[in-house]
């Protein structure tokens, strides 16, 4: 790590460790942040866009949230683990989903798939804990263990602290705390995140603990999307929204050289101002975006469910419009646990909804299994 880089405004200091090298101890993050004209009116529009999405997702008007929300957390768990280097389709995940398997080797493509749907088992997870537990370590020791339970490698030590130094990037760009430092540092971070007398306005109080986070670097592997997991429920809960229905990777990822140099500033000059304003956009743009995409849901789920009365196909088949939003890959098998049928009626019933559009038969599946591309469109899709 070139410890020339940091200056005297870096929030911790330098501790030499083995081999002559330095890690950086972040100090306990400050109370209060002096924050100018730029930061007020970009918070301006990321309460805008908050606003609309709690508008958009009122109890009353979605009766059942998960129609909406689980498309959502699917397509954060791709972004979050693309940033981390794991990357799948949607289809493989939803497939997957259908049949989880065991990889046969470390290059199985399994693997990858397996640690994509840990990450969105966590994110539904974390949102229990955090109404049910708070905010605690063992809360976020509990999420890391679901996160990184049964994937590759044999040194991840799931829902544990690290044991030993790490180092960010092959050439040591960043070198985080050393390991026995991190209990109380994660224990001082916990305790800021509850102290009620802070200043910070919430937003920003997210966006100060997920740097906080990842400088500590409290986990041997999963530090980034433990952090962004924790981030989107943050959010939700300090923010207004009912549920986590707003996630920033894909902005993250888009601008991912500026979301790591970021962080990195943050540490070595205390450029806190670049990383706010960075988040903030991150919030106006994915909330916006956000907004977008469940509008075309509401629209297509109401589309939907005229198709199915229109064509005059039988009244049970509407059981299976809303399980299409939260897996819109979708097998006669699952359609009978759906519906309570024999499977040559859920078949039946599949294909009326080929027929009139709604589902269409995916190629090369080991089984027949049936796709909503619409769906997949407007989750996952370019024009989204």
């Amino acid at each position: 790590m070139d410890t020339t880089l940091f200056q005297s405004s870096a929030p911790g200091e330098l501790v030499r460790i083995a081999n002559g090298e330095f890690a950086f101890v972040p100090a306990p993050l400050p109370t209060t942040m002096a924050l100018g004209p730029e930061q007020y009116t970009l918070m301006a529009r990321a309460a805008g866009a908050i606003g609309e999405i709690r508008g958009l997702t009122a109890p009353e008007l979605v009766s059942t949230p998960s129609v909406l929300l689980r498309p959502l957390q699917r397509e954060e768990s791709l972004r979050s683990s693309s940033l981390e280097g794991t990357h799948a389709t949607p289809e493989e995940l939803l497939l997957f989903e259908l049949g989880p398997t065991d990889a046969a080797s470390e290059r199985d493509p399994v693997n990858r798939w397996r640690e994509v749907h840990n990450h969105d088992l966590a994110l539904q997870q974390g949102e229990n804990l955090l109404e049910s537990a708070g905010l605690t370590l063992w809360t976020i020791r509990a999420l890391h263990q679901t996160l990184l339970s049964g994937v590759r490698g044999q040194d991840k030590s799931p829902g544990k602290l690290r044991p030993r130094q790490v180092f960010i990037g092959s050439d040591h760009r960043f070198i985080p705390p050393p390991p026995e430092l991190v209990p109380e540092l994660m224990e001082s971070l916990i305790e800021w995140w509850s102290d009620s007398d802070d200043e910070a306005p919430p937003l920003v109080r997210v966006f100060l603990f997920h740097y906080q986070f990842e400088a500590i670097h409290p986990f041997l592997d999963g530090n980034g999307r433990v952090g962004r997991l924790l981030f989107s429920l943050m959010l939700a809960k300090w923010c207004g929204l009912d549920r986590p229905w707003l996630y920033l990777s894909a902005y993250f990822e888009a601008h991912r050289d500026e979301y790591f140099t970021g962080l990195h500033t943050v540490s070595v000059r205390g450029d806190w101002i670049r990383w706010i304003n960075l988040c903030l956009r991150a919030v106006v743009a994915q909330g916006a975006d956000t907004a977008r995409r469940i509008r075309r849901l509401i629209e297509l789920r109401k589309n939907w469910l005229q198709a199915v009365q229109a064509g005059k196909l039988h009244a049970r088949t509407l059981k299976l419009v809303d399980p299409l939003f939260e897996r819109p890959i979708v097998n006669v098998p699952l359609a009978q646990e759906i519906l309570g049928v024999a499977y040559n009626t859920a078949r039946k019933d599949l294909d009326n909804l080929v027929t009139i559009g709604v589902l269409s038969l995916m190629l090369h599946a080991d089984q027949r299994t049936y796709i909503a591309h619409e769906v997949m469109r407007i989750v996952h899709g370019s024009d989204r």
